[in-house]
This record gives structure tokens, C-alpha cells and sequence, in this order.
């Protein structure tokens, strides 16, 4: 399971050194600051298309390396 593990990262990381666009952008949501004023009220306003982190993945990334909202860690 490990030596498979191994084999689809080093794979993964193959497909992303082909990429040459950005990888991250700013979110669209939250307009990069993390959080949503009209929203504190619900779990402190963080936005929940970036998860508090202000960037989520390109389109043009998440189209090379066949990545599915269900997916992505956050």
C-alpha cells in the first residue's frame, strides 16, 4: 500500500512540473482576505471556498491535474 502510495505522488508531482500556469488565485468569494463580513456569525465569517486562506486552485490547474471538487483537501 505504501510502495503504491509512492508511485501515484511520484506521478502527481510528474503532472504538476508540466504545469506552467498559476497555481493559485485569489478567491473569488472572500476577494482574498479569508473571510466574509455578512457572515461572522456563522463560524466567525470564515469563506468557505478558500477556507480562510484567501487563494484556491486555478481553473487551468485543476484542469491539468484532473482534480474534482470532492477531492480537494479543503
Amino acid at each position: 500500500l505504501i510502495a503504491k502510495e509512492k508511485i501515484e505522488k511520484a506521478e502527481n508531482d510528474a503532472l504538476e512540473a508540466t504545469f506552467t500556469g498559476k497555481k493559485f488565485v485569489t478567491c473569488r468569494r472572500c476577494k482574498g482576505k479569508g473571510v466574509l463580513a455578512c457572515y461572522e456569525h456563522v463560524d466567525m465569517g470564515v469563506c468557505y471556498g478558500c477556507r480562510g486562506k484567501g487563494k484556491v486552485f486555478s481553473a487551468a490547474y485543476k484542469r491539468h491535474m484532473n482534480i474534482i471538487e470532492d477531492d480537494l483537501p479543503y
